[in-house]
């Protein structure tokens, strides 16, 4: 719905892989359906919706069928994921570790401050940006802090945000409402590489609100 809300044309929604517990040891026949999925030929572009493990086999088919357009998945965004994660982009609400912004570059600083070997990967991030998240919250409270006052604070039209880092949420909306900022990181196989810097963009109604409406 969102992508034919921005006018493009939707060839194929595949969702024949099975879901986690179940293994999947083949890709190739969820791979050629993709290949295919374009009257016959490939299309310009696929998301994946898919946990890390089957991004992992899905990147591996399209590598090796010769896929030619743009992939784009949200879980491959690791060191340790970096291999395979090539020539696919990696969507991500927040700005990352290569970006060149003064609040990535002050994360970096503290977490390697904590521990000089930690992994900079997409898990650390979200963990940060967390404690940022409850330590404006404590600060916003004031001194005599209880369960009750921060979770009434933070439900009164409190806003957080790093600008460079990550966009602004205001709450309670933000319990429920999508980041509304993006950034894409491009993997050669052996590095990262910032494809999209963070940006954010207007909010728009969900397309399928109207559809559930109707229902």
């Amino acid at each position: 719905a969102q992508w034919k809300a921005t006018g493009a044309k939707v060839v194929a929604q595949i969702s024949s892989i099975p879901s986690p517990p179940a293994v999947v040891t083949d890709y190739s026949p969820f791979t050629q359906q993709v290949l295919t999925s374009n009257a016959g030929g490939q299309p310009d572009i696929v998301e994946q919706i898919l946990p890390a493990t089957q991004s992992v086999g899905v990147n591996a088919g399209l590598n090796a069928s010769g896929f030619k357009g743009v992939d784009i998945n949200f879980t491959l965004y690791d060191p340790a994921a970096v291999t395979v994660d090539k020539s696919s982009d990696t969507a991500l609400n927040f700005a990352p570790w290569q970006q060149n912004s003064a609040a990535v570059a002050l994360m970096t600083k503290r977490v390697l401050a904590t521990s000089p070997t930690v992994k900079l990967s997409q898990s650390v991030e979200i963990g940060y940006n967390s404690a940022e998240l409850f330590i404006a919250g404590i600060k916003k409270v004031g001194p005599s802090v209880t369960s009750k006052s921060l979770i009434k604070t933070l439900n009164s039209g409190f806003t957080f945000g790093i600008p460079g880092l990550i966009g602004t949420q205001t709450f309670p909306a933000a319990h429920t409402e999508n980041l509304n900022c993006f950034s894409v990181v491009n993997s050669n196989g052996v590095k990262y590489s910032v494809a999209v810097p963070l940006s954010c963009v207007g909010r728009t109604k969900n397309p399928l609100h109207k559809r559930r409406e109707k229902r």
